[in-house]
């Protein structure tokens, strides 16, 4: 089994590598490199090279014959020496020149960019893991860290996506790594926009008891839509929203008396700041609390032109059955933000749930019915349906045609606002919920059969997506 037992021993220097494993509630580097130096044992052993049986027989002769392999073993061996006793520097220099010599030794390419990382050679780093990965494709730490890697140097689309791989791999089921691996990837998800994936990754860290002002921070940020890294929020902003980061961790802990105490605290001392109502309203909404409503709402009045704000406060609205309340509050987010999908489901819930079918019949005239298309009106203000065109329904190419829907303005609208989210992210479970529903509403029953047993498969997709990521 490998070694790793490296250690900074330079105490006049701290490196950033150091503050980062610290930030993330980490122990120690030795303690890092351990974890995933026996991650990777498996790997590197199955890697040991089969010794020639002439080599056996007639060792000497083949020690003038091959002086390279000579010379890789010594650089090999004192690299690993060096590594043990805490003598970066050294090491990184042997290990480069030992994988200069053997391009294919992947435990020397591993523990050169493990050690870049550690000094902040972030680049050198980086070019190591590339090695790695492409002779171990499977090797979850190596992932993770090149993300880590790629983070520090602003990669941040491409950290996000390697540390996505790491943790499909499972580099964060290590307690060692978790914290730094998670609270990265936390920072990531909320900068892409994907907040409720941001946010379940905090309260991970935080069930496992890792706490600090940075990760309070962190929660903040994704709890009221802000894409803004922790490192780049200015000063001023820190404290609120760390006190509010904190009353949200106990909120996500289950300890919601103490944590509307702590709230409460937050609006007594930042009256006039919209973000501690809009964080409260957003957790008490994802956990299906009517007194999100009151929150959100607070927080607009302060804060009116949040679109994510207006929309959570129509979802929580037709969560409650206040569709009539909800329709002109979707109607504003849509159009204050008219890309923003969790926006387009919310007016199209609000348009099937108080629209009209058929003006004084109650029912669709057979006329107006059409197979696999919908007629779109020529209307083309944000949230209206865009230029007249025909739409085809979204239909795998093996299923047979279905019915489309009338051409009633609420049914249209509707329908191309759903559209729209499904074409860009086709596994967005609260639009295919919503097309089910406009399909029941206007009685197309193979259509809703089609997207309700879609809406079963995605949510066991989710799942397991949860489990996995847990």
């Amino acid at each position: 089994m490998i070694a790793a037992q490296a250690v900074h021993r330079d105490s006049g220097r701290v490196s950033g590598f150091q503050k980062r494993i610290a930030s993330a509630g980490s122990s120690t580097f030795a303690s890092f490199v351990l974890s995933c130096s026996l991650f990777l044992a498996p790997v590197f052993s199955l890697r040991a090279p089969a010794q020639d049986p002439s080599q056996l027989q007639n060792p000497l002769q083949n020690s003038f014959q091959n002086p390279l392999k000579d010379q890789f073993q010594d650089l090999s061996s004192r690299a690993a020496t060096a590594r043990d006793e805490g003598n970066v520097a050294l090491a990184i220099d042997l290990y480069g020149q030992a994988v200069t010599l053997k391009a294919g030794w992947a435990e020397g390419w591993f523990y050169l960019g493990l050690l870049q990382y550690s000094s902040d050679r972030f680049a050198g780093a980086i070019d190591a893991f590339d090695h790695f990965l492409a002779l171990e494709p499977n090797a979850a730490p190596a992932w993770a860290l090149r993300g880590l890697c790629r983070f520090e140097t602003g990669a941040y689309d491409d950290a996000l996506a390697d540390l996505e791989q790491g943790m499909k791999r499972g580099a964060a089921d290590e307690p060692h790594n978790a914290g730094i691996i998670r609270s990265h990837y936390a920072q990531l998800l909320t900068r892409a926009g994907r907040f409720e994936d941001a946010i379940a990754q905090y309260q991970f860290l935080g069930a496992q008891h890792i706490d600090n002002p940075d990760l309070r921070l962190g929660l903040a940020l994704a709890g009221t839509w802000d894409t803004a890294l922790p490192a780049d929020v200015p000063a001023p902003s820190r404290e609120m929203l760390e006190s509010i980061g904190g009353a949200g961790s106990t909120y996500l802990a289950g300890e919601s008396d103490e944590a509307d105490a702590a709230f409460q605290q937050v609006f007594a001392r930042y009256p006039a700041t919209a973000a501690p109502h809009l964080f409260y309203g957003n957790l008490l909404y994802s956990h299906g609390s009517a007194l999100a409503i009151d929150q959100l709402r607070q927080g607009l009045a302060i804060e009116p032109d949040n679109a994510y704000a207006r929309t959570l406060l129509a979802l929580a609205l037709i969560a409650a059955g206040r569709y009539s309340e909800a329709r002109p509050e979707a109607e504003k987010a849509v159009l204050a933000t008219p890309h923003l999908e969790m926006a387009d489901v919310a007016l199209g819930r609000a348009l099937i749930e108080t629209g009209t079918i058929e003006a004084g019949t109650g029912a669709h005239a057979p006329e107006k019915i059409e197979k696999g298309k919908i007629e779109t009106g020529s209307e083309t203000e944000a949230g209206k349906t865009p230029a007249a065109h025909s739409q085809p329904l979204n239909q795998s190419p093996n299923q047979s045609p279905v019915t489309a829907l009338s051409e009633t303005s609420d049914d249209t609208r509707a329908f191309a606002l759903l559209q729209r989210v499904v074409q860009q992210d086709p596994n967005n479970l609260e639009a295919h919920f919503a097309l089910a529903a406009l399909y029941s509403r206007v009685g197309s029953r193979d259509d809703e059969y089609r997207e309700r047993m879609l809406c079963l498969q995605l949510e066991r997709q989710d799942q397991a997506g949860k489990q996995a990521g847990k």
